[in-house]
This record gives structure tokens, C-alpha cells and sequence, in this order.
């Protein structure tokens, strides 16, 4: 029996029809990377090494070389392409573990090439191009030559080129278009100048379904493997479901009287109420923010009501009927036919569906389910 207090359960086998549709969606000669970075949104990284192996991810795309070192640990078998810098002090896990670095600049250009020396290993590189996110990467209109520098470094193998859109969440894509066009531009040139990449990369879910042109030879797949849209203003035009679902239980019902107050602060009751208090606070990532206000309890959304505490969170529950101490609490997921997905939550918050599972705390148990 399950006696957690709160718990999250992933659906293994809807993450696998999730990669699955993706695929299915893609072009012939397209490879398809998955975004693992921040625990795999919270999903938890080390779990799903064993999907990404069954199906023969060639590509899994991390933030930063820790990551990359839990993927190995974890016997993931493909390329492990590593987003931000590598530190002088963990340089050796660069041919340790096998990893591909991203070059942003001509600086750090060269301190990877000093790596490769010191390593004596040609290091695996993707060069990003900026063509608008600001960030990162060398600006389009002045790479050419800064690439051409690149390629010639004698401890560098240059296998991949890329770039990043900037508002590719958006509905209109003009934007992304353009990022596009000056991106597959500067492609063409370099080709001219007889440089060429094995990989070439600009697409995350966002745009890959909608604007297939950006698929090239390689996507960064990251929320919709998770089933999670990336975006408040458009969905995927594929259809992929939510693999994560979050619970907590009732700990206990307070029955409090008009003008009485709930919780820290001064928070008087408008009206008679009954309460269900919930053993989650925003210790466990459950946000204090006052308009994350909905659970579900007996099917029926109720809101969250007074201050979120580190611990506990308040659910108003006058005139739903029975509930009782120890009933299911469902905030992100399905009660009957009644649910709530992380975007609803995103919605609220003014944010993104990947801040809301990214934040739930590693210390709330994360149960996979499969067949």
C-alpha cells in the first residue's frame, strides 16, 4: 500500500508511445535527440536511461557535464551532448565518458582545443550559431570566419552545427522563420567553403511539428517527450499525454466559522467553511504563489485557499460533500473525468509547463509505472 504523504507517478509506457508518435513525426534521414537537463524535468533521469537505450536514442542533450555523468553511470550507450561550458576541473570526464562539448565562442573554442591537447583526444564539438536568442553562440553575420578558425583547430572535431529559437513558442512564426532562413543561409555558405557537418540542429518540439522545415538532420526533443506543451499559446499539432502525475492525500478537515482566520498571515474566512488541509507545502514545489489554486479532490476542482506554508496547503472543500481524512488529492492528473495538467498550473502561474514538474522536490518519490 502506498503510504507516501505526497508522490508523483511516471508512466513509463505513455513516455514510450510519447517517443513514439515523435518519431513517427519526423523526416527519414532526421535524428532524434531528447532533452534530458534538470533530472529529465523532474522526471528523474536515471529511470528513463533504460527507455532511451531500448529505443536507440542516439542523442541525449544535457545542461551541464554532471548530468552527463549520471547518463554514463547509467550505461546510456549514445552521444551525450553537453549544452554550457566544462570547467578546467572536469575536463577528463570530456574523453572519460565520451561526451560532445557546445562551442559558443572563439574563446572557449580554444580552451576546449587545449583540452584535446592536454587530453590527447580530439574532443567532439557542435559550434551554435546566434541568430537571435542573445544568450550564446557566435553572431551569424560575423561567424564565417570565426568558423573557419574552428575547424582548423587541430584537437577539435567539428561535427555539428547549430542554433536555438527564440520564440518558437509562439503562434506566429515569423520569427522562427527568419531564424531559420539565416541559419540554413550561413549552412550554405560554409558548404560553399567546403565545410560540412555530419549533424546540423535547430528544432525543439515547438517548431519541429509546426514548421518541419527546422527539423534538418537533428531535433532537440525536451517537454513534448514528457507530454508536457511547451506553450501557453499553441499546441503540438501531434498528439502526446502527460507522463508525470502528482498527489498528495487530506490530513486533516477544519470546520472554522466566518471571520476566522487560516494559516499564517491574516487571512479571515469570507464565509462558514470547511477546510481540507494537505500535507504539501512549497518545501516539496508546490508554489506559494497565491494563484496555484486548484486541486482536485472527489473529482471536483477545489481551490487552494490562504498562505501555502513550507508544509501544509488549504483546500476549500465547502459544498463538495464527504471528504474525508486520508482521500486522494490529485494536482497535477485525472480524478475521474475531471483533470488538471501541469499547463493548467503554468496558466496560473504565468509560466511554462516544464517550471511546474522541473520544480517538484527530489525528495517527494517518484513511482514508475509500466506494464
Amino acid at each position: 500500500m502506498n503510504m507516501h504523504r505526497t508522490w508523483t507517478e511516471i508512466n513509463l509506457e505513455t513516455m514510450r508511445s510519447n517517443l513514439l508518435t515523435i518519431r513517427s513525426n519526423l523526416g527519414p534521414m532526421v535524428t532524434l535527440g531528447i532533452v534530458v537537463k534538470a533530472d529529465a524535468y523532474g522526471h528523474g533521469l536515471r529511470a528513463i536511461v533504460p527507455l532511451l537505450n531500448l529505443e536507440k536514442i542516439e542523442f541525449a542533450i544535457v545542461a551541464y557535464v554532471e548530468e552527463a555523468l549520471v547518463l554514463r553511470q547509467c550505461s546510456f550507450t549514445g552521444k551525450i551532448l553537453v549544452l554550457n561550458e566544462v570547467s578546467d576541473e572536469l575536463c577528463k570526464a570530456i574523453t572519460e565518458f565520451n561526451l560532445t562539448l557546445c562551442i559558443g565562442s572563439y574563446e572557449y573554442a580554444k580552451i576546449v582545443n587545449e583540452y584535446g591537447r592536454k587530453l590527447r583526444s580530439k574532443v567532439n564539438v557542435h559550434i551554435e550559431i546566434d541568430t537571435g536568442i542573445g544568450r550564446s553562440g557566435l553572431y551569424y553575420h560575423e561567424s564565417l570566419n570565426q568558423i573557419e578558425q574552428i575547424v582548423a583547430f587541430n584537437n577539435l572535431e567539428p561535427e555539428g552545427i547549430f542554433t536555438h529559437f527564440s520564440n518558437a513558442d509562439s503562434k506566429s512564426l515569423e520569427t522562427t522563420t527568419e531564424q531559420l532562413r539565416n541559419f540554413k543561409e550561413l549552412v550554405r555558405k560554409l558548404s560553399a567553403k567546403g565545410i560540412e557537418f555530419k549533424y546540423t540542429h535547430a528544432a525543439t518540439g515547438c517548431s519541429a511539428f509546426s514548421l518541419p522545415d527546422s527539423q534538418l538532420n537533428l531535433v532537440r526533443i525536451g517537454a513534448a517527450f514528457y507530454g508536457l506543451q511547451s506553450s501557453n499559446e499553441k499546441e503540438y499539432p501531434i498528439q502526446v499525454r502527460p507522463v508525470l502525475s502528482w498527489f498528495t492525500r487530506v490530513s486533516r478537515i477544519r470546520r472554522l466559522r466566518a471571520g476566522e482566520n487560516l494559516g499564517y498571515g491574516i487571512n479571515p474566512l469570507p464565509v462558514d467553511s470547511k477546510i481540507a488541509v494537505l500535507p504539501i507545502g512549497y518545501g516539496d514545489g508546490f508554489s506559494r504563489r497565491p494563484n496555484f489554486n486548484f486541486v482536485l479532490i472527489r473529482s471536483h476542482r477545489v481551490p487552494i485557499i490562504g498562505h501555502v506554508s513550507m508544509s501544509e496547503a488549504y483546500a476549500d472543500v465547502t459544498g463538495i460533500g464527504v471528504v474525508e481524512v486520508g482521500d486522494t488529492v490529485t494536482i497535477i492528473g485525472k480524478q475521474g473525468k475531471t483533470s488538471l495538467s501541469a499547463q493548467d498550473h503554468a496558466k496560473s502561474w504565468d509560466t511554462v509547463s516544464e517550471e511546474i514538474v522541473a520544480s517538484i522536490s527530489p525528495l517527494v518519490p517518484r513511482i514508475y509505472l509500466s506494464k
